[in-house]
């Protein structure tokens, strides 16, 4: 679903390799994912693990940047294939252990121009509510 202000794309990683810490790798096979964005937060996007109820957000810019190079630090890193296959890979790092899921590139490519449509790269900080947003930093974090 893509509207004016608001996407969600439900996408199917064609691979998922998750490394529990400590032990060997295990096939995690094909993962229905979902991926969200919001024009209030233009910055970021959602990766939902479908099924098990765990998002992560990214920057949109890492997730666009990975598509051609390896971008991320700390617990994202994206990267296209060492082989020069059709596919993205992203690596979420977590306490107890890391989820490798790889995306075709044409899936990642769709998520990434729904996201133009909805907010152009570069008028990203034009779509937030400064206000608000200073009114969280001074009261400590607290809602507005």
């Amino acid at each position: 679903m893509i509207t004016r202000n608001r996407m969600r794309l439900p996408v199917v990683a064609v691979e998922a390799v998750v490394c529990p810490k400590g032990e060997a790798a295990i096939d995690g096979g094909r993962l229905s994912t979902l991926f969200t964005y919001d024009a209030r937060d233009p910055f970021a996007v959602t990766l939902t693990l479908t099924g098990y109820g765990v998002d992560w957000v990214l920057a949109r810019t890492l997730l666009a940047d990975g598509v051609n190079a390896g971008a991320g630090e700390g617990d994202v890193y994206v990267c296209p294939d060492v082989h020069g296959k059709p596919v993205v890979a992203v690596t979420l790092f977590g306490d107890t252990g890391t989820l490798i899921l790889r995306f075709s590139r044409s899936d990642i490519e769709r998520v990434l121009d729904a996201m133009e449509r909805i907010v152009p790269e570069g008028s990203e900080s034009g779509r937030i509510d400064w206000s608000r947003e200073f009114g969280w930093l001074v009261s400590g974090g607290e809602a507005a």
